[in-house]
């Protein structure tokens, strides 16, 4: 599954991952220096 920024949400993730499904997101702006601080 791909989807855009709009339907990048933490509950859409996890209903994914729930069903064992590979999924792509777009990460921008404010998502994408949380995601460095928590990743790097």
């Amino acid at each position: 599954m791909t989807s855009d920024a709009v339907h990048t949400q933490r509950e859409n993730a996890a209903y994914l991952l729930g069903r064992g499904a590979h999924y792509i997101v777009i990460v921008k702006g404010r998502a994408v220096r949380e995601l460095m601080s928590v990743s790097g």
